[in-house]
């Protein structure tokens, strides 16, 4: 975050961590397993946007696999100077 934004956007992710550490002192277990259940789905959300943009990227690369003679599908060192990595 503080690579895309810079520091300050850390600051209200800070205060949030120390309500929730408070909540977990005070909240019965049903609450905080709820928490920890909604904690996860939020960290899992953009994981699954992502795998779905990157599907066809996927696919694309797996028809071409068996195929030496295409280049990469998302950066075809053929049409450049350059030399693949490893080559």
């Amino acid at each position: 975050m503080t690579y895309l934004v810079g520091e300050w956007a850390t600051h209200p992710f800070r205060y949030l961590w120390v309500l929730v550490v408070f909540a977990g002192t005070v909240l019965p277990a049903t609450q905080l397993w709820l928490l920890g259940d909604i904690a996860n789905a939020s960290m899992a959300f953009p994981n699954l946007i992502a795998i779905l943009a990157l599907s066809g990227v996927v696919v694309s690369m797996h028809k071409l696999g068996d195929d030496p003679g295409h280049g990469h599908p998302v950066h075809d060192y053929s049409r450049h100077d350059e030399e693949a990595p490893g080559e």
